[in-house]
């Protein structure tokens, strides 16, 4: 039961437990923005402030430690309230997002290259320190640890959504209709997918040559999501009050959606 209350019974069910502190508190923050619109601008120093607050008050500031610090909606807050800044203030920072020919000035050429490269230094310094600590025992800092996940956590965000927007315009119409696809079923899929892999991990590879260990996981991966794919759609089409279970589903619908009119859309 501790396991279930703190989200560690299986792999990613922390998720749900930080959501639910999450959504306990979003009223809270919903009526501080909209009761003192001005401090909309200060949502994203506050979140970088309340989260490093949690981080450096748990290693230095108690004298016992929160033991599963992961699970606690705290350690995210950075990620929250950067998604508020930037869903509040996407019409006006769109142009600097969106890497289109229309949007182009040397600036923002400057700014995007100086995004990508800070995005890339964060991630191989990320895979670096992983690397030093299981491989050679390095030790270092938990703290940089934090640091570093953290800023390639925020610089991914940002790279993911101008990425999307140049997969968007530029894959077929079929392929962003099955990506939109299984956004609406994204919670459903995230909830029972441990299910899949829990029979897939009774079955480990016996091996000690990487590639193939990579292929394994790889398998896991495909039959996760596929097999969840399956599985929250089906229930979506046929079973009836399957949101109970996985969320409010919406049933397929045909889209005839050309692409230059989606790229409109996302532009608008």
């Amino acid at each position: 039961m501790d396991k279930v209350l703190t989200g560690k019974a299986y792999t990613h069910l922390y998720f749900v437990y930080i959501n639910i502190q999450f959504y306990l508190m979003f009223p809270l923050f919903l009526w501080l923005l909209k009761k003192y619109p001005n401090t909309v601008k200060w949502a994203i120093p506050a979140g970088f402030a309340l989260q490093w607050g949690f981080f450096l008050l748990n290693k230095y500031g108690l004298d016992t430690p929160v033991s599963n610090r992961g699970s606690w909606s705290f350690s995210y807050f950075s990620y929250y309230l950067l998604g508020a800044a930037l869903g509040i203030y996407y019409p006006k920072i769109k142009e600097w997002i969106i890497i289109a020919k229309k949007n182009v000035t040397a600036v923002r050429l400057l700014s995007w290259i100086v995004l990508w490269a800070c995005w890339l230094i964060a991630g191989l310094t990320h895979v670096y320190l992983f690397y030093e600590t299981r491989l050679h025992k390095a030790s270092f800092n938990t703290t940089l640890f934090d640091l570093v996940w953290n800023i390639h956590g925020v610089l991914t965000v940002l790279v993911l959504m101008q990425t999307a927007f140049i997969v968007t315009k530029k894959l077929p119409k079929a392929l962003t209709n099955r990506i939109a696809r299984l956004g609406e079923l994204s919670f459903g899929i995230y909830l029972i997918h441990p299910f899949f892999l829990f029979f897939y991990r009774q079955y480990p590879l016996d091996t000690g040559t990487a590639w193939l260990l990579h292929l394994w996981y790889i398998g896991g991966f495909g039959l996760t999501l596929i097999g969840s794919w399956i599985v929250v759609d089906f229930f979506a089409r046929y079973v009836p009050f399957s949101w109970i279970a996985f969320g409010n589903m919406s049933k397929p619908v045909k889209r005839s959606i050309d692409q230059g009119t989606l790229a409109k859309k996302l532009d608008a």
